[in-house]
């Protein structure tokens, strides 16, 4: 159930699909190599292509990154042995979202199951996937990425960092102050590249594809200058169940928040960010076919979203 479709950006899809891969390598079986294949990477394609648009691993920094390093080791193997390349557009996308996700002090935003604030060096899959796509992603990929190891000195596993022998300094400080993820609604927005930047998080919609999200359409974050304005809680040591919007930066309307997706009447509509303005309309993940979770009293409900570059982040909520 977790590691079959339907969970293409999951941990255990991907460390399923890593362990086939190799298995079949070692032992030669090219029917199984070909049938686990066939098996996920129309999934994962299509997910890719659509709800996971963006590059964005959805599964929290103490999940996602695994859907990413356990790539390395089969994509890298099956391009060298079945000039097979697996890495698609995504995994150029997710050097990006990596870039955008890391804080300048090399924190990670938090979301989902994320109890505690993860360090962007200590993550080792982050390492691994990043230095394989500083080898095989585009040029201008594999630039950035390069100059993501370089700037927070990232863990690496052993045998990954002994057959790296890239060389250069390398910078992203040219990079776009924005960066939007359409599938799961994940929009990274700064004021500038340096230490001392402002940085914020709007989750726009909806992570699917996995596990370890919460209930959380339409919820912001905020970092400035070191420290945080507001930022995530998993609720995990509250009376209230975890996950619950009341955690989040989310709305209530009469102690409510929004459903769980799979009673939402309809998925929440996030209009591509424009300038420093975003919007989502969040109507229908408060409604539901179901009268147990609808909330009749909710007609419509939409958030906007304007960052300034003096530090200012306003939302309006209608």
């Amino acid at each position: 159930e977790w590691g079959g479709p339907g969970k293409e950006a999951g941990n255990y899809f991907w460390g399923y699909w890593q362990n086939e891969i190799n298995f079949a390598l070692a032992t030669g079986n090219d029917t199984f190599l070909n049938e686990s294949i066939n098996y996920r990477y129309p999934g994962f394609q299509y997910w890719s292509d659509n709800v996971g648009k963006g590059g964005m691993p959805i599964e929290s920094s103490a999940y996602g990154p695994a859907m990413l390093g356990y790539s390395v080791f089969p994509f890298d193997a099956l391009l060298q042995t079945k000039n097979g390349r697996y890495w698609n557009d995504w995994f150029n996308d997710a050097v990006r979202a990596v870039i955008n996700w890391t804080l300048p002090n090399g924190d990670l935003f938090r979301f989902g199951d994320d109890s505690d604030f993860a360090q962007a060096g200590a993550n080792f899959y982050l390492g691994d996937f990043m230095t394989a796509m500083s080898w095989y992603g585009d040029d201008e990929t594999g630039r950035l990425a390069r100059a993501w190891l370089q700037k927070f000195s990232v863990r690496r596993t052993p045998w990954v960092g002994a057959v790296d022998k890239s060389v250069g300094i390398y910078s992203f400080d040219w990079l776009p102050l924005h960066f939007y993820a359409p599938g799961p609604g994940f929009y990274f927005a700064r004021t500038s590249w340096l230490p001392n930047s402002t940085v914020i998080l709007l989750q726009l919609k909806n992570c699917e594809g996995g596990g370890h999200a919460h209930r959380d359409a339409g919820t912001f974050q905020m970092w400035s200058s070191g420290k945080w304005i507001t930022t995530e809680h998993t609720g995990y040591r509250s009376s209230i169940p975890y996950g619950d919007p009341i955690h989040h930066n989310c709305v209530l309307v009469d102690g409510r928040g929004h459903n769980y997706p799979q009673f939402w009447a309809a998925a929440p509509l996030a209009s591509p960010p424009v300038g420093n303005k975003s919007n989502v309309n969040l109507t229908y993940a408060y409604r539901s076919h179901d009268p147990r979770f609808d909330n009749p009293d909710i007609r419509e409900l939409t958030r906007d979203f304007e960052f300034y570059s003096d530090v200012r982040l306003k939302v309006i909520d209608r």
